[in-house]
């Protein structure tokens, strides 16, 4: 596993471990967004022609679209989500 999905993984749970023990639930935009914007916008993000794989995760629409059968992000399970599967 390269080292920016391994940075990638270490802040998700961090994040995650964090908001569990401030008893708060973890945000989208305080926790999530920023590792996006941070690591994976650049390539996926708003810019189309920096944009890889046709691939945009900004948008809802985006990360939920379907890809030649292939959902990035599938609302409620993340086990058919191939960004978890890709991650890990």
């Amino acid at each position: 596993m390269n080292s920016r999905i391994r940075s990638l993984l270490l802040l998700l749970s961090l994040n995650a471990l964090h908001g569990q023990a401030m008893g708060a639930p973890i945000d989208f935009n305080h926790d999530i967004r920023p590792i996006l914007s941070n690591n994976c916008l650049a390539c996926h993000g708003p810019d189309e022609k920096e944009r890889k794989a046709k691939l945009r995760l900004d948008t809802h629409d985006g990360a939920t679209a379907d890809n030649d059968g292939i959902r990035a992000v599938v609302a409620g399970n993340i086990d058919a989500s191939e960004l978890i599967y890709r991650i890990t």
